[in-house]
């Protein structure tokens, strides 16, 4: 949790979860206002997609309608439960007024954590880094809504039950809560810099063909391979200052049990948004060492980029989300 958000919670209350019963210590309403407050969140104007209701004498969760409205599985809700009562009593107490003050995601939120695919551990942990994330930018966009008409949300995607893709995400959200004390780039996130997650860059280009780029005073034209959409992670923009700034710096995250890989399809498109100056950094992350080949692409595309007087692409390996 991070530093100064006094989110308080009783510690009898680890004991129990509110399937339909109530919280009744602390004042839930006054933990939801003050959540709301800080982080800059509404209560939804939608009763009836409510599944946790927020009352005056705690936080009642609505078990029949989570699973009959919502279709939410009685083993997800068990899954979620066991979590919720392992969590740290301020971590417990940001999950129910979260819970409250996003009522429009609940249903996501339940079943993001309650993911049985989703490692326990990483699970537990999303709650600290949520609150890290929101703590430093209240404004932050794509976790909890959608950057564009049509794209999912990080917590939307965060129930994905495909081998390995709910650790995945999870990993997006916990290494870019510990990029605020561990930057990659050597200069901290501070708080004057927008966040937001899932962002995408210019979708393809016209597909083959030259292309004039410059800086403003010198040109260059590089042979322009077709790309799909390239997608930062987490897009990082550094506010203008006298000192500098105004960055655009982009992250993948590759988590893997093996070696991490990237197409290189994507790291062609990386390269034509590093020479188009879509982007001023990319940094690909991992929680592992990346592949032998892949380095080596990087290495020699890297090289032209630098002949080109661009931003080279990085590597993060072994980069830990504890």
């Amino acid at each position: 949790m991070a530093q100064g958000c006094h989110l308080i919670y009783s510690h009898s209350d680890r004991d129990h979860f509110p399937l339909n019963t109530e919280i009744k210590k602390p004042n839930v309403e006054k933990i939801v206002e003050q959540f709301k407050s800080t982080f800059n969140l509404k209560w939804s104007k939608k009763p009836s997609q409510r599944i946790v209701k927020n009352e005056s004498s705690g936080i009642k969760l609505d078990e029949i309608k989570a699973t009959s409205t919502y279709g939410i599985s009685k083993g997800t809700i068990k899954t979620f439960k066991k979590r919720f009562e392992k969590l740290d009593p301020r971590q417990q107490a940001m999950v129910a007024a979260l819970l409250a003050a996003k009522s429009d995601r609940q249903s996501d939120i339940i079943t993001g954590l309650g993911n049985y695919n989703l490692n326990d551990m990483m699970a537990r942990k999303i709650p600290e880094a949520l609150a890290h994330l929101l703590k430093r930018d209240k404004n932050i966009s794509g976790l909890f809504n959608q950057v564009r008409k049509g794209e999912s949300a990080w917590i939307s995607n965060l129930k994905n039950t495909g081998k390995g893709k709910a650790d995945g995400i999870a990993y997006e959200v916990l290494a870019s809560a510990r990029m605020l004390n561990f930057p990659l780039n050597g200069r901290p996130i501070s708080h004057g810099d927008r966040l937001d997650f899932g962002i995408k860059l210019q979708a393809s280009y016209a597909g083959g063909g030259n292309l004039n780029v410059t800086d403003g005073v010198s040109k260059s034209i590089f042979a322009q391979p077709y790309r799909k959409t390239v997608e930062a992670d987490l897009l990082i923009t550094q506010p203008p200052s006298p000192m500098g700034g105004g960055k655009e710096i982009a992250v993948d995250f590759k988590h893997s049990i093996g070696t991490a890989t990237i197409s290189e399809e994507q790291l062609k498109g990386v390269a034509v948004a590093l020479k188009t100056g879509e982007v001023d950094e990319w940094h690909f992350v991992s929680n592992t060492n990346f592949s032998g080949s892949v380095q080596t692409k990087i290495t020699e595309i890297n090289k032209e980029l630098i002949s080109e007087n661009k931003p080279i692409i990085q590597l993060h390996q072994n980069y830990d989300w504890r």
